[in-house]
C-alpha cells in the first residue's frame, strides 16, 4: 500500500497555509478617522442608492441617443444622394428654406437651420407657425425634397424626464441634485476608504483578484473587493459626471447662471454694435450666412438662428465632432450679409468656456465614440456600486442589528471638519442633508446605533 503522504503532509489533511505578515497596526487616531468616514459613506450610500441606480441607468441610455436615432431614423436623417456628393452639389440654402416653409403653408417661417459637417446628413430646418407652433423638418440638400420631421420619439424624452426629475416634478429634481451632490462625496470618501495603507500597494487596490462562487456562496470579502476596485477606477469620471450634471439642477445650476450674469460671461458676443441694420434681410441671407460660417469654421457643424425681430442679427454657433459644443460663434447682419462680431472658443470668458464644455463632458461626447464607450462602462459600474454596497451592508449586519460601523471616539480632526464644511458650502443641497443626517446621528442615532 502506497504511503498516502506528499511532501510530508497527509493527502486528506488540510493544506498548510502560509502565515501572512501582520499588517502594521493603525493608530487609534487614524482608526477613528477611518471609522468616521466609513460610517458616513454607509449613510450616504443607503440614502441615495435607489435614485443613484435610476440616474446611472437612464444616463447610460441617453449617452447613445444620437447613435440610436441615426439607426432608427436613417431614412429621415440621411440623404439619398451618392456618398461622393459634396458641398458643390448642394442646392442654395435659401431655396431649401423656401421649400420647407411652403410645405407647411402660410404663416410658417424659418427660425433656424442645422447644417452638419457630414455631407450625408440632411439639413434640419426649424420653423415657427401660428399660435407659437414649432416644427423641425429635414430637407435633402441635393434634391430639395422635404422629408418631414422625425417620427414621434417616446423613449428618450421619457429617459430624460426620469433622469432629471424621477417623474416627481420639483421634488424629484431636488432629489436628483442631492444624489449628484452625494455621488461626489461618495466617490471621494470611497477612494479614501479603499486607498492602500501601510505596506499596501496601489496596483493591488486597482487590480484586486476576487473569486465568484455563485450568488449564494458570494462572500462579503469578494463583494468588498469588487466594490472597491470598481469604485476606485470609476471615481474620477463619477466626479466629472456628477459635477457637470449639477449645472442643470435647480439650485446649483441657478447659482452658476447667476454667477455668469454677475461676471458678464452669459453673453458670448457682448461687443456687438449698438444697433444692427434694420433693413430688410437680403434675399439670399441664409445661403450667405452658411457660406460665412463655413469660411470661418471649416469642417464644423453649424447652427444658424434666424434674425427674429427686425434689427436683430443672425447668430451662428459652430462646433466640431469632439471638444466643446461651441468652438466658434458669430453675429451676422442679415441685410449685408456681413460679420458684426465673431469669437473663437479660446476668446470666450472662462465661465463661458466651461459652459460650452459642460454638456459634452456630462454626456461623454467630448472625445466622440471612444469617450462614450468609457462613460458607458462607468455608468454600468456606477449603477452596480449601490447594489454591492447595500448587499455588503446586509451581509455584515448581525441579526437584529443595524450593521453601522462603530462611532468614532476621538474628536474630528480640523482638516476633516474643514473638508466637510467646504463640501457642504459647495454642494448646498447635500449640505442640508448632511446637517439633517448629523442631527439624527447626534440626537437619535446614539440610542439606536452603536
Amino acid at each position: 500500500m502506497k504511503d498516502a503522504r506528499v511532501a510530508g503532509h497527509p493527502v486528506d489533511s488540510p493544506k498548510p497555509t502560509r502565515a501572512r505578515p501582520a499588517a502594521p497596526a493603525r493608530s487609534m487616531k487614524r482608526d477613528a478617522q477611518y471609522r468616521r468616514v466609513w460610517r458616513w459613506h454607509l449613510y450616504a450610500g443607503v440614502l441615495v442608492a435607489p435614485v443613484l441606480v435610476i440616474v446611472a441607468l437612464t444616463g447610460l441610455g441617453y449617452i447613445f441617443k444620437h447613435d440610436v436615432n441615426a439607426w432608427l431614423h436613417a431614412d429621415v436623417l440621411f440623404t439619398d444622394a451618392p456618398s461622393v456628393a459634396s458641398q458643390d452639389d448642394e442646392l442654395p440654402l435659401t431655396l431649401l428654406v423656401a421649400a420647407a416653409e411652403a410645405s407647411k403653408g402660410s404663416g410658417w417661417r424659418a427660425s433656424g437651420v442645422r447644417v452638419e459637417a457630414d455631407p450625408t446628413r440632411r439639413f434640419a430646418i426649424s420653423l415657427r407657425g401660428p399660435e407659437r407652433a414649432r416644427e423641425r423638418l429635414y430637407v435633402d440638400q441635393y434634391t430639395g425634397r422635404v422629408v418631414g420631421p422625425l417620427p414621434g420619439d417616446a423613449v428618450f424624452p421619457v429617459l430624460l424626464k426620469l433622469h432629471r426629475s424621477l417623474f416627481a416634478g420639483k421634488v424629484g429634481r431636488l432629489l436628483t441634485e442631492m444624489t449628484a451632490s452625494w455621488a461626489v462625496l461618495l466617490a471621494l470618501s470611497g477612494v479614501y476608504l479603499w486607498w492602500p495603507r501601510g505596506e499596501g500597494r496601489l496596483g493591488a487596490a486597482l487590480f484586486k483578484r476576487f473569486t465568484f462562487a455563485g450568488f449564494d456562496g458570494l462572500k462579503r470579502s469578494s463583494l468588498l473587493e469588487a466594490h472597491g476596485v470598481v469604485g476606485l477606477w470609476a471615481a474620477p469620471l463619477v466626479v466629472v459626471i456628477a459635477v457637470t450634471g449639477l449645472f442643470y439642477s435647480p439650485y446649483w445650476g441657478k447659482g452658476f447662471s447667476t454667477l455668469r450674469e454677475w461676471t458678464g460671461s452669459r453673453e458670448l458676443l457682448p461687443d456687438l454694435p449698438e444697433t444692427a441694420s434694420t433693413a430688410t434681410p437680403a434675399s439670399d441671407f441664409w445661403q450667405a450666412t452658411l457660406r460665412l460660417a463655413r469660411e470661418r469654421a471649416p469642417g464644423c457643424d453649424h447652427t444658424i438662428r434666424g434674425p427674429g425681430k427686425p434689427g436683430k442679427p443672425v447668430r451662428v454657433f459652430s462646433a466640431g465632432e469632439v471638444g466643446p459644443s461651441v468652438s466658434h460663434v458669430m453675429a451676422i447682419d442679415p441685410a449685408g450679409p456681413r460679420v458684426l462680431a465673431a469669437r473663437r472658443f479660446s476668446e470666450l470668458p472662462l465661465l463661458a468656456q466651461w459652459s460650452m464644455l459642460n454638456y459634452r463632458l456630462h454626456t461623454g461626447e467630448v472625445l466622440g465614440t471612444a469617450s462614450k464607450l468609457v462613460y458607458a462602462a462607468v455608468m454600468i459600474g456606477l449603477a452596480g456600486l449601490p447594489v454591492t454596497g447595500v448587499w455588503m451592508w446586509h451581509k455584515r449586519r448581525p441579526p437584529g442589528r443595524t450593521g453601522v460601523p462603530k462611532r468614532a471616539n476621538k474628536s474630528m480632526p480640523k482638516w476633516m471638519a474643514a473638508v466637510a464644511l467646504a463640501g457642504a458650502c459647495l454642494l448646498p443641497v447635500a449640505g442640508v442633508s448632511i446637517a439633517a443626517v448629523a442631527a439624527f446621528d447626534l440626537l437619535i442615532g446614539r440610542r439606536l446605533l452603536p
